[in-house]
């Protein structure tokens, strides 16, 4: 997730809560060990106890500098300082009794943190510590002396009342830190979806916009040969030729009338599965079909190679948008002709267009909406938003210099 400017990355979050959790468990520290020697008369090395304190303490203090400087914390350093706080928990609990010490559950804070701030498999990791330095205390330690020999009788009694504390402080840190981990959580996941609504909105803003685009282009041609047409009309002399070129004009505008059309009836289904699923053989006829309504003149060649039935895709408007841009590029570059050829093998299927143009170097090897293309070439506009339009589908578009000389546009449509 990328951190904005003055935004908290959660992981941030985590280390803070962390490091206030640290400074309470370094305070019970530190009151727990005077209430057993002051209160409870029970003999304990007080310097390396106190060393093991002040060690945690200077730590914390260096993770508070840290929180400070940064807004964004990696997850290898939560891990790392999880490790740090079971390590100097074994260390206190072997010097203040091992196993014996009725604070050794506290074993299970580090192990509630890691479950609500790491991946599942961090978490069993910690555990597996956890139980280790448990382990290794009931092998090592025995417990500590007391100040008199009617303390040693007293123990049990003082063991179940330090459990009994250490559980309320348990709970009151449960209850506080990992649900104040959990509500982080929560947020994040909040924020997750609504970034999904944005880019779902923003996948109809993009549709659209490419059927706007794409309605552009089409109408380009067009309103160019119209543009001719008129200058002819104005040398004609005879009828005939006027009447001619009036049924051209005529004609061009359906073109324009139709790709508006379809542009006002996508506008209320900007969705990117509008589209039916559809053979590839039966999609690209009917493809063909609709585009040789607008191109009487062009002479289309197709071929079909595969084997078994041709996989299904999905028969979208924008996709039929992209394909007729492509072929358009092919007809002007080919003086009119061009071949389609339609393959397929498992649940891939590839259209190529052929044509024997300039090909490549016609254009100096431009990718598609790198640059702009030069004068004549047909391949500004239209190929920039065929590939913008395939590549949003889950599909591919590559160009290649046809043997013999051309182009081959070879497009790779996505399966259903």
């Amino acid at each position: 997730m990328r951190v904005k400017a003055g935004e908290v990355h959660p992981s941030r979050e985590h280390l803070a809560r962390l490091f206030w959790l640290r400074n309470i468990a370094i305070v019970a520290e530190i009151l727990g060990v005077a209430a057993a020697v002051g209160l409870l008369g029970l003999q304990l090395p007080l310097l390396p106890v106190g060393l093991a304190i002040l060690g945690w303490g200077l730590f914390n203090a260096f993770v508070g500098r840290r929180l400070a400087r940064t807004r964004r914390v990696q997850l290898r350093e939560l891990r790392l300082q999880l490790v740090v706080d079971v390590v100097q928990i074994t260390v206190v609990l072997a010097l203040t009794g091992g196993a014996a010490n009725p604070f050794v559950s506290i074993y299970l804070i580090p192990i509630a943190v890691s479950a609500a701030i790491l991946p599942r498999r961090d978490t069993w990791v910690f555990a597996g510590i956890a139980v280790a330095a448990y382990a290794f205390l009931l092998l090592g330690f025995d417990g500590v002396g007391h100040g008199d020999h009617d303390a040693v009788a007293r123990s049990f009694h003082l063991h179940v009342i330090g459990m009994w504390v250490h559980f309320v402080l348990a709970a009151a840190l449960v209850a506080g830190f990992v649900a104040g981990m959990s509500a982080t959580v929560r947020r994040q996941q909040r924020m997750l979806a609504e970034a999904r609504e944005r880019a779902l909105r923003d996948e109809q803003l993009v549709r659209l916009g490419a059927l706007a685009a794409s309605a552009a282009h089409e109408m380009g041609t067009p309103l160019g040969t119209m543009a001719l047409m008129l200058d002819e009309v104005e040398d004609a002399a005879d009828v005939t030729t006027r009447r001619e070129v009036v049924e051209v004009l005529r004609r061009q505008i359906e073109r324009c009338r139709e790709a508006l059309g379809n542009l006002s009836a996508a506008a209320g289904e900007v969705r990117v599965d509008d589209g039916d699923p559809m053979a590839a053989d039966r999609f690209l006829e009917g493809f063909l079909a609709r585009w040789r309504e607008g191109h009487p003149d062009a002479e289309v060649d197709v071929r079909c190679s595969g084997r078994g039935e041709p996989p299904r895709v999905l028969a979208e408007r924008t996709l039929e948008h992209a394909l007729g841009n492509l072929l358009d590029n092919a007809v002007r570059a080919g003086g009119g002709r061009v071949e389609v050829v339609l393959e397929w093998q498992g649940d891939q299927v590839w259209i190529g267009i052929q044509d024997r143009g300039p090909g490549l170097a016609g254009f100096g090897g431009m990718e598609p909406g790198h640059g702009p293309a030069p004068e004549g070439s047909g391949l500004g506009l239209g190929l920039f938003l065929s590939r913008a339009i395939i590549e949003r589908l889950g599909g591919r578009l590559r160009l290649q210099d046809r043997p013999g000389g051309g182009l081959i546009t070879r497009v790779e449509l996505p399966v259903v």
